[in-house]
């Protein structure tokens, strides 16, 4: 049975998620000027939001923890070679999902009206989120067959749904904002929400193509599946705390939906308070949330291969893969967040005109270290069986991020500052308390080894973007908004370079790591020797 090695699986989920996060931000970006640009766009982003965070959460209970655990159930037996019973594991989470995801949509659409108005405090998101309601069936199904591709180690049609559902999604998000915005911001807004069902559509109907690819590769006598009395007690089992934990990002996101409107009301921002809102979670909150795209692509592979070393038994394997992992986590967070941090209003400026937003992405950039370490760290407990801890960490999570938020935005001088704040908090302490549990586990983290030199490289590389740009900014600064943009794509492009080169000098990466890379690795060894990044 053709399987895809760790690395060069974790490579084509990168790539994919870059692809589709790219598209994503394509679509964050393209949507607000379709949109007229300015606080009307800011109104229709701010819409959409609150529509997308309830969406989330009901997703969640359906589209993550069932696949997940479909993943580590079907990579566990298929590592003791029985295929029938990995099987089995799918086609009953199948079944469960259509009923649970089918229940999460009913209950989206039927409820938008009282969530409009008593919740999100805008009636005019009534049409957003019934709109978004049955992308939580399509995707809910879609996500146990990516589940099943998962714990086959087959990452490559996994990885090419999620290219196909952003295609499709983006795609008609472009058409129906144009068609849909005379008839008002909100009906455009609503455009935005039904493109996440059209994309879900689309993704489950090419990965039902995918699954029975894969099943023409079994023999005959293995495409029976095998339903094994207690495999859906197990599934359940580990699937309700897998949800849990996967709820972490769209609950932090429904807590703002419900806390910030409310608190910038009583503040006394009043009209404004829609608008900030969609600084908040339109213009920023992605911008946090895109680096992440590396690390839930090593989450993702993570899970299943700490899975088949644990069937296995292969305790020294498990050290040895987690380390990777976690040096893998730093190596890429850190300077995503440096980034982000030293040029958080050139940024929002640049891409949606909104310099307003430069402060809130600035708190928010220090949130990519907290949500990396909770992905990785929740998929690596959840690889080794013991996925409750993590949906305990979520509580505590939450439960700071409502008690911060709630008193933060309330102060009309931080408003959604405050929010943020509570954002970088929640999350660090969630990935924490996961490290906390690992170590009490027997596999604690070589911090010694892994954090002194991305954060040193990261910082070198912060200090000189932020040189570069804010030095010589008199030379684009004339050019308007187009000058802006060449500056920032030079100031990213240098810091590219800028921490490559102290990554290789300060050993943080060495030529060993480079060379396993598929095919290219070799090359660019020989290259890096002759730039000099290796002494």
């Amino acid at each position: 049975m053709r399987r895809e090695s760790f690395l060069v699986g974790t490579l084509v989920l990168v790539v994919a998620s870059l692809v589709s996060r790219g598209l994503g931000a394509l679509y964050r970006f393209i949507v607000p000027i379709l949109m007229g640009g300015g606080a009307v766009a800011a109104v229709g982003m701010g819409l959409y939001q609150m529509a997308a965070p309830i969406y989330g959460v009901l997703l969640s209970a359906s589209a993550t923890g069932l696949p997940s655990a479909v993943a580590r159930m079907v990579a566990a037996r298929l590592s003791l070679d029985r295929p029938r019973q990995a099987l089995g594991v799918f086609y009953q989470a199948f079944l469960l999902v259509a009923l649970v995801g089918g229940a999460a949509a009913l209950l989206l659409f039927f409820g938008a009206p009282f969530y409009a108005q008593t919740i999100a405090k805008d009636a005019r998101a009534t049409l957003t989120v019934q709109a978004i309601a049955p992308a939580a069936f399509f995707v809910s199904l879609a996500s146990i067959m990516r589940g099943f591709l998962q714990g086959l180690r087959r990452m490559t049609p996994l990885a090419a749904s999620q290219v196909v559902e952003q295609l499709s999604r983006v795609g008609s998000i472009v058409v129906l904002v144009v068609v849909l915005l005379p008839y008002g911001i909100e009906w455009a807004a609503a455009g935005v929400s039904l493109g996440a069902t059209v994309g879900g559509l689309a993704s489950l109907l090419y990965l039902v193509a995918q699954f029975q690819r894969v099943l023409r590769e079994w023999p005959a006598a293995e495409r029976r599946p095998l339903w094994e009395r207690g495999a859906l007690r197990e599934l359940l089992g580990l699937a309700v705390p897998i949800s849990f934990s996967y709820m972490v990002q769209p609950l932090v996101m429904f807590i703002d939906a419900l806390v910030v409107p409310t608190r910038l009301h009583q503040a006394g921002l009043g009209a404004e308070a829609t608008a900030l809102y969609g600084y908040l979670s339109g213009f920023a909150t992605p911008f946090m949330v895109l680096p992440t795209t590396f690390t839930a692509a090593l989450a993702m592979n993570l899970l299943p291969a700490l899975s088949e070393l644990q069937a296995r038994q292969d305790e020294a394997g498990i050290r040895r893969r987690l380390a990777a992992g976690l040096r893998l986590t730093f190596l890429l967070s850190f300077p995503s967040a440096a980034g982000l941090l030293v040029l958080a209003t050139p940024i929002e400026s640049a891409f949606f005109r909104a310099p307003q937003a430069g402060p809130l992405l600035a708190i928010l950039s220090l949130g990519v270290l907290g949500i990396s370490l909770q992905q990785v760290s929740a998929a690596a407990l959840q690889g080794l069986g013991r996925p409750l801890f993590p949906m305990i960490t979520l509580f505590f999570g939450g439960a700071l991020k409502l008690l911060l938020t709630w008193s933060l935005t309330g102060y009309p001088s931080l408003n959604v500052k405050g929010a943020a704040l509570a954002t970088v908090l929640a999350f660090f302490l969630a990935g924490s308390l996961n490290l906390a549990f690992l170590h009490r586990s027997g596999y604690g983290v070589p911090w010694r080894q892994l954090l002194p030199g991305p954060l040193l490289a990261s910082s070198l590389m912060g200090a000189g973007v932020a040189a570069f740009f804010y030095g010589f900014q008199f030379l684009w600064q004339p050019l308007g908004r187009g000058g802006e943009v060449l500056g920032l794509a030079l100031a990213i492009l240098l810091g590219m370079l800028l921490y490559g080169f102290m990554a290789g000098r300060l050993g943080v990466v060495q030529p060993s790591d480079v060379e396993n890379l598929p095919r290219v690795g070799p090359r660019l060894v020989r290259l890096g020797y002759r730039l000099g990044l290796w002494p």
